[in-house]
Formats: C-alpha cells, structure tokens, sequence
C-alpha cells in the first residue's frame, strides 16, 4: 500500500514537472512568435534569418530579407537546412597581406599601406617603388614627347624622334652649320655651294660633279696670233684685246652699297665691310680686294689713274707715299694705317687673285701690284705680281712704277 503510494506520488510530479515546462515553451513562444514557429513578416522591423541564408551569403554573397522565409523544410534538396559544419567550413582563411592595413575583417588586421598618388616622373634611370595598395592619382604626361620633338634615331618611351634641329626634319640647331638656302637658315651660304666652286671631279649633291680648277689653262687668243690653246693659250691680259676664250675663272662677287644679305645680295654694305674700299670678293679664298690707291698717301681710290708708290719709304723718299695725317707711310701702312682692317698682299695671295681670274673683274689693273713679301737675297728688293699676266716679278723697294691694291677678309 505504502509502496503504491509513492509511485502514484512520483507520476504525479513528474507530470507536473511535463506540465510546467509545456506551459513555459508555449509562453515563450506566445511571447515572441505570436503563437507560431514562423517568423513574423508583419512588423516594421522583421528580424531573423535561417542558415540557409547565413550559408549562401558565406558561398556567394547573395544577400537575404530578414524573416523572410519559414522553419518548415523545403520540398527540394537545395532548400535543406545546413549544419554549423557547413557555414563553418565556409568561413574564409583571411591572409592579411592581402588586406589593408585600415581594415580588420574577421579579427584580422591587413599588412597593406595604403600609400598617396603616384608621385613617379620620366627619367633616365628605372625608379623603383614600394609595394603596397595606391591611391587614385595621375602620372603626368607631356604633349611634347611627339617624334618632332625628339632627336632623329633616339627611342624615349615607345616614341623614335625625327627632330633634327631647329625645329626641322634635318639640319642644326647651330647656325653655323644651317644652310642659309634651308627654311630656318643659318649662316653658311648654301648659295655658294655650286660645280665650279667645287674641286673638279668631286661628286657633291645629287648627281652633280665639282669643276673648280678644272680648266686651268689659259684659252684660246682671241686676237693675239702668236698662241693658241694647243700652244698653251693667253695670258688673261691678251695683249690688250678680248678675253682669252675657255679661260679659267671663279665666281666672285661685286662689292656695292646696297643692302647686304647672305644669300640675295652678299655684294652689299660693300660685301659686308661697310667700307667703299672695298672692290670685289674672291669666293674661293674668301678675300676682299680694295680697288687700287690713288693719290698722295692713298687718300683716295681710282680704277682709271691709280698712282704708284714706294714700298719703303724713309727720311723724305717717296713723295706719294706722304699721307697729310699719318706723315711718310710704307706701302704695308698705306694699307693697315691709312685703312684699318685691311693689310698689303702677300706674292702668293696676289698669284692665287691672278689664277681664280682677277683680270676678269680688275680690268684696269694693268701694272704689277705690290706684294708685302720680300726678296730673301736681296733687302732691296720685294715681289710684284700683275694680276693681268699672271707675272711676279722683282721690285725695287724705291721704284716708282708699282700700285698698290689692299686686301681684307669680312
């Protein structure tokens, strides 16, 4: 009886006990689903999420509705609920060097600095930089690194240049190696780049062939009978008659007060001396020729009655040699004294007028000029050359049958 009792008393409780936990669930329940295991979609703010939408947003990031959805199970596969070992193992390694210093994800702080804009230029050498994670900014480029501006050949970047100075496919920056003819000239006179300025048989240019000094000989007479080109020709002179025919001669040039340019008009401002001294250019030795003395102390010019003078003159000796400012002058300061810039001749300067065909031009140059070279046998006596015959002869430093023409460079 008394064993019945207690088995009766021990049911009763633990029904009770079955009982109050019944009760506390469903209280529970009623206070926070509203009597359903379904999450509530009515209110403002929905809370709850399965783990199924915690598993896709760890597989593929989708993002989910919160209480959007129900406990029950789906009728699919794919709709099963996930165990922790699933989420779990999809949870990310996080390296932090693949990670930002400024930013801590999963209790992981990043190694990567942030750094500011590219602060990189163009130059000569490779720069190095550090690594790291950089921030928006510009590299900076130029408009100017165009071939045109790069120098001819030369590989910057990626860009092979075709500049070649001044601005110019080909040439110089330097003018003294631009051609005057050239667009953005400088001053070397392409003008007198010609064949007969050039050494003969010498190829230049395109095709063309040089012929300075090609036809040295003296051509044929044109009224003296006694020579012919097979002879050996004519002086230049020809006995006073018309110029030998073939004969050989350069080009020079007329110095006249004009305005002088380089390459239209290089006989101007009297071939850029601004001295009416000046008479003609030589263009293949580059000298200017006065036109002859005349006068006492050579104070004046005249291609129709030059006057002669002294070489030397001393103690009185020579009356045209007197200049009225300078006193008695040697022939050498008729020409650097009375005339600065220019200088007496050497013989050969003088020979070397007579072969480039002086005559041609110094029509009335008929006597023998003096040279500022002397005898080396005789203190008495100094080299002539007439610039007509092509003669050099001895000269007495006192003779009186001797003009004088002076020489310069510009």
């Amino acid at each position: 009886m008394f064993q019945q009792k207690n088995i009766f008393k021990t049911i009763a409780v633990s029904g009770l006990t079955v009982l109050l936990a019944v009760l506390i669930i469903y209280g529970v329940v009623r206070a926070t689903g509203y009597g359903s295991l379904t999450p509530n979609v009515s209110t403002s703010t929905p809370t709850g999420y399965t783990l199924e939408d915690i598993y896709q947003r760890l597989n593929t990031n989708a993002p989910a509705t919160a209480g959007n959805h129900t406990l029950t199970a789906g009728a699919t596969s794919t709709d099963a609920f996930h165990t922790l070992v699933d989420i779990y193992n999809k949870i990310p390694t996080i390296n932090p060097n693949n990670l930002l210093s400024t930013t801590t994800y999963l209790g992981i702080t990043g190694n990567i600095i942030p750094r500011g804009a590219f602060g990189l230029k163009a130059s000569t050498t490779d720069q190095v930089f550090a690594a790291g994670y950089y921030l928006g900014g510009t590299l900076s480029g130029d408009a100017d690194l165009v071939a045109s501006n790069v120098k001819s050949g030369v590989n910057i970047f990626g860009t092979i240049g075709v500049y070649g100075g001044g601005g110019y496919a080909y040439g110089d920056d330097s003018a003294t190696t631009v051609l005057t003819t050239a667009a953005g000239a400088g001053t070397f006179n392409a003008a007198n780049l010609t064949s007969s300025l050039i050494a003969t048989s010498t190829a230049w240019g395109v095709g063309q062939v040089g012929a300075l000094l090609g036809h040295l000989f003296n051509g044929t007479s044109g009224s003296n009978t006694g020579g012919s080109q097979i002879n050996g020709g004519a002086d230049d002179y020809n006995n006073g008659g018309a110029l030998p025919l073939n004969s050989y001669h350069n080009a020079w040039t007329r110095c006249a007060n004009t305005t002088y340019n380089a390459v239209t008009n290089p006989g101007g401002n009297y071939c850029n001396t601004g001295d009416s001294f000046a008479s003609y250019k030589d263009n293949i030795t580059g000298l200017i020729w006065s036109m002859p003395c005349s006068g006492a102390g050579c104070t004046s010019m005249s291609t129709s009655s030059p006057t002669t003078y002294h070489w030397f003159s001393s103690g009185g000796v020579g009356p045209n040699n007197y200049n009225p400012t300078y006193g008695s002058t040697t022939a050498s300061q008729l020409c650097s004294v009375v005339h600065p810039g220019w200088y007496l001749p050497h013989q050969k300067q003088l020979m070397q007028a007579y072969v480039d065909g002086a005559y041609r031009k110094f029509q009335w140059d008929t006597n023998d000029d003096w040279s500022a070279t002397a005898v080396s046998y005789s203190s008495n006596y100094v080299w002539g050359v007439s610039v007509a015959i092509g003669e050099t002869k001895l000269s007495q430093i006192y003779s009186l049958v001797t003009t004088l023409v002076c020489v310069r460079s510009n």
